[in-house]
């Protein structure tokens, strides 16, 4: 056979590939990334009729950055997920102007470290996109054989370190939050209830929440199965979709619920007749977006500082608050590394260091207030 199925994580492509004599000397030809069949079978024909005819197969075409890139694109589904997809989508922009523009088979290591120095004014999370979506680019030419080595293995990468700052949002407001929500009495809002609960007692990312299902979770033997996510980030309501393929293999699991969130579930089930479980009126998919910003908006009038993530990290903190071991929590969290919530642990231990300074500073103050008044009374 000269044509063989190379798969990948969801679906795969072929390969042309056999041997042919060029002056007396063996040697093999193969180019892969055909979608089906019959273009590779096609393209074998081709070359083989270009060998008899000339004694050899043509010279491969070069291509630019750019256009392997696009290439790429066309089988991207295959191999990653929606989340990836965009990455590479946004990240693109950034070196299609400049590398983008270079043969492929031209760029060498010097080209792409020049390229990512040039950077290290930006965000050190950015570059590292762009590092993973030339990364994937060059895995494809590799395959279709426009190269032979990888010019990124060595890059070093800088940037600038922008990290979001989490809140922990305390019980108290958490039930204020709920409380305001339930002011508006209408279904869309109780559903934004509901959301916040699971976010906020069970830890659920915003993408799972809006595609969770009533089947998911067995009130019975009080479980929550989550497998599944909503794709929507840069996406027309109409092309919103669920999707099974989780951020993780961690972010799939059956884990248990507390008899507080059954409880507030079991109420919500009287008034929600659909199997979704966050949704409009009519039973149709919540648009996340929406969600959030109404739930913002709820932050700033009661004063609390976060977003809607940060009711996620508050799970998280709560669990270390109540001396829950951090293995615990990363299980529970669906964390694919024990690093992730050694950070949000090492970022609760560094707030309540903040107001532990800020009690100090303050009963300082107290007592200064004291005794001045004590000097005041005795000179009185």
């Amino acid at each position: 056979m000269s044509i063989r199925f190379r798969k990948f994580k969801h679906g795969g492509s072929y390969q042309v590939y056999f041997n042919y004599e060029d002056c007396g000397l063996k040697k093999r030809y193969s180019k892969g990334g055909f979608k089906t069949k019959r273009e590779a079978q096609a393209h074998e024909t081709e070359m083989k009729n270009e060998i008899l005819k000339n004694g050899k197969p043509k010279p491969k075409e070069k291509k630019t950055l750019n256009e392997v890139y696009k290439e790429f694109m066309e089988v991207a589904h295959m191999e990653y997920q929606y989340n990836s997809i965009r990455t590479f989508k946004y990240s693109h922009k950034h070196f299609k102007d400049n590398i983008g523009k270079m043969y492929i088979d031209e760029i060498r290591y010097s080209h792409l470290q020049s390229f990512f120095e040039s950077r290290k004014n930006y965000g050190i999370e950015q570059n590292k996109n762009i590092r993973k979506t030339l990364n994937a680019t060059f895995k494809h030419a590799r395959r279709s054989e426009y190269i032979t080595t990888d010019p990124l293995r060595d890059i070093k990468i800088k940037g600038i370190e922008k990290h979001q700052e989490k809140h922990v949002i305390s019980e108290a407001d958490y039930h204020r939050i709920k409380d305001e929500l339930k002011n508006y009495n209408d279904f869309k809002h109780d559903s934004f209830s509901i959301a916040v609960s699971l976010a906020y007692l069970q830890g659920l990312r915003l993408s799972e929440i809006c595609a969770l299902e009533k089947k998911d979770i067995d009130l019975d033997k009080m479980t929550i199965n989550i497998n599944k996510k909503m794709n929507y980030k840069s996406l027309r309501k109409k092309d919103v979709s669920v999707s099974h393929e989780m951020k993780s293999k961690n972010s799939k699991a059956v884990l248990p619920i507390s008899n507080e969130l059954a409880n507030i579930l079991k109420e919500w089930y009287q008034i929600n007749p659909y199997e979704k479980i966050i949704c409009y009126e009519d039973g149709n998919y919540m648009q996340p977006e929406i969600m959030t910003n109404t739930i913002r908006q709820v932050f700033k009038k009661l004063g609390i500082k976060g977003r809607f993530h940060d009711l996620r990290h508050s799970f998280i903190s709560n669990g270390e608050a109540k001396g829950i071991t951090m293995m615990v929590m990363k299980d529970l969290a669906r964390h694919s590394s024990i690093n992730t919530t050694a950070n949000i642990y090492t970022h609760i231990e560094e707030s309540r260091k903040r107001e532990a300074i800020e009690i100090i500073s303050n009963e300082k103050c107290v007592a200064k207030v004291s005794q001045e008044d004590k000097k005041i009374k005795t000179l009185a």
